[in-house]
């Protein structure tokens, strides 16, 4: 049944597959509150829209959506390139020593796939379709190249107009080429990681497969978080372990409290029971 161009509006507040599966009842509905004239019913209109921003609502709080905010975290915390932390040492008046805090590249392509691999088992629907498989790996590499760059991180500083916005991404694309000794290793490696977990998903039984894509989230943030707070404190430079005693000022960044988050969803999400899509 097509949608008249008055009941667009209410249709869209509710999920695309609750329109498809029950679009012709919802629109039987609408027309049921019709005058006489075929207006739209003021009230009828309104009130299913407000039922399917609740239906929207009571997915995104189920286990499954859960999971799925927690990988969208992961997916923003590298696109917008957000701070693990830093660490700063102060030698004399007027001399200090910083560094950037991080679990390293590999525990981070490590963490990205795990966010990957939930998205592609869950919206992607690609854990028991070998083609959808091989498309979500294909789509995790280009991503990863641009995660790797993390282009959103200009909006941390400033709020660029067209123009800048172009050049930034020119240049960022530029970088990821000129860098492509280490982009093409990290994308490579994040996309097999993401293709081995998503077969060896679709080896366990379905009820199993959600708690084994929140275990997984859950083990990588935490290797994250835990490589990344070891890399605090003193470090020696060039060989030199008479720094271990100075004072060293710690600054925990945005990545750690949005991977921590995540964890704590990831957590939630295993221990919850109803319907497993995967």
């Amino acid at each position: 049944m097509t949608a008249p161009r008055r009941y667009r509006v209410a249709l869209c507040a509710y999920p695309r597959r609750y329109r498809k599966d029950r679009g012709d009842e919802l629109l039987s509905t609408l027309a049921d509150g019709d005058d006489e004239r075929g207006h739209t019913s003021t009230r009828e209109a309104p009130a299913l829209t407000y039922r399917g921003l609740l239906e929207r609502g009571r997915i995104a709080t189920s286990s499954d959506g859960l999971l799925v905010i927690a990988a969208s975290l992961v997916l923003a915390l590298m696109l917008f390139n957000l701070s693990w932390g830093d660490s700063v040492m102060r030698l004399h008046p007027g001399v200090i020593v910083g560094w950037n805090m991080g679990p390293g590249t590999w525990v981070e392509a490590a963490l990205l796939a795990s966010a990957c691999t939930v998205l592609a088992a869950g919206p992607g629907r690609a854990v028991d379709d070998p083609r959808r498989r091989r498309i979500a790996t294909a789509a995790v590499f280009f991503f990863a190249l641009i995660a790797w760059a993390g282009p959103g991180g200009i909006f941390k500083y400033v709020l660029p107009g067209p123009g800048e916005l172009a050049d930034y991404l020119g240049n960022t694309a530029a970088a990821i080429i000129a860098n492509w000794h280490a982009t093409v290793p990290f994308a490579a490696a994040t996309a097999v990681a993401t293709w081995l977990a998503l077969t060896a998903i679709a080896r366990l039984r379905p009820a199993a497969r959600r708690t084994a894509l929140a275990t997984l989230m859950a083990a990588t943030g935490v290797l994250a978080i835990a490589l990344t707070v070891t890399h605090a404190g003193p470090q020696p430079i060039d060989g030199n372990d008479a720094l271990a005693g100075r004072e060293t000022v710690n600054t925990l960044g945005a990545a750690l409290f949005v991977t921590g988050a995540s964890i704590l969803l990831a957590l939630v999400a295993s221990g919850r029971r109803g319907s497993n899509p995967y």
